[in-house]
């Protein structure tokens, strides 16, 4: 809390409750900065969705329809970071292409909807999963 600020020492400590203050250590990612054995990724678009990948990594992407084995090819690629540093896309790489193969078709979670209106006898309860393809990435290229 700074003095004289006004906000009292309650304020102080709500705000520190709330939003705790991270001190970087050495083992943090502020000083290190690789993501498991190799440091390339990319962050691709899949959907309205945006997924940082690895190669070798699993990711669960919108339902292909396709044949587990089959290979499948992302060239909505925002950005990469490879050894010769981090290229970013305005909005996307042009020649880059993240390469995977299908691995099987999973369900998400069940999601349950309830509608209830007092007084009135109206309830209403439906469930839904989710259908979604399991993909393994096999490479990254800048093209």
């Amino acid at each position: 809390m700074v003095a004289g600020d006004g906000q009292g020492v309650r304020a102080s400590r709500r705000r520190e409750r709330n939003f705790p203050v991270r001190r970087a250590t050495e083992s943090s990612t502020a000083f290190n900065l690789t993501f498991g054995e190799n440091n390339m990724y990319a962050i691709i678009r899949d959907g309205d969705r945006q997924l940082r990948v690895e190669p070798g990594q699993e990711v669960d992407v919108d339902f292909r329809g396709q044949e587990p084995g089959e290979a499948v090819t992302f060239d909505r690629v925002l950005a990469v970071r490879d050894e010769g540093g981090f290229h970013v896309g305005r909005p996307l790489l042009p020649s880059a292409r993240v390469t995977a193969e299908i691995v099987s078709d999973v369900k998400g979670p069940k999601l349950v909807v309830q509608k209830f209106r007092r007084r009135k006898n109206m309830r209403r309860r439906n469930s839904a999963r989710e259908d979604s393809t399991r993909v393994k990435i096999t490479g990254i290229s800048l093209g």
